[in-house]
């Protein structure tokens, strides 16, 4: 799409005369032969302008436009309302695959949250079997200990029994 714009130099306080295009002074000063703000040409207002072109006063460029493009009525309000929109439409297409990345990376990490929850829960259970094998590797011991005594003190007894001298 091509926008039709005209182009004013950065001047504070500029006047810019409707009949000539002058930027140094207003209509009503203005003693030169009427000239077209939009293409140029001498004869007719830019209200009035049949022209497919624009060319700025100052510059020698032209720049083709399509009549159907432009509305005849509130051009600038078009110009700018598409532009509005344009510049709307790219950020909210920026701000929605922005959006999509986040919502990707959120799940991912929602499902790296679930998997680590999931491998602590095993972790616990590894943890209260350990526990419990623990407990009963002490108790296991506890009584090969207590048999241990058990038994020497019998084969005490049986060696005082057989030879009782050595007691």
């Amino acid at each position: 799409m091509i926008i039709c714009q005209i182009v004013l130099p950065i001047i504070i306080k500029y006047r810019l005369c409707s009949t000539c295009g002058s930027l140094n002074h207003q209509q009503k000063y203005c003693s030169k032969e009427q000239c077209c703000l939009k293409c140029a040409g001498y004869g007719h207002r830019i209200e009035t302008c049949k022209s497919k072109y624009i060319q700025c006063l100052n510059c020698t460029d032209e720049q083709d436009i399509k009549q159907e493009q432009m509305a005849p009525s509130n051009k600038t309000e078009s110009r700018l309302s598409d532009e509005i929109e344009s510049v709307l439409s790219s950020k909210l297409n920026s701000n929605d695959s922005k959006t999509s990345s986040l919502e990707k990376i959120l799940k991912s990490q929602s499902n790296a949250v679930r998997d680590i929850n999931e491998n602590l829960k095993i972790l616990r259970s590894n943890i209260q079997e350990v526990e419990s094998i623990y407990k009963t590797v002490e108790q296991i011991n506890i009584r090969l200990c207590n048999f241990e005594e058990e038994t020497k003190r019998k084969l005490f007894d049986v060696l005082r029994y057989f030879n009782p001298s050595q007691s």
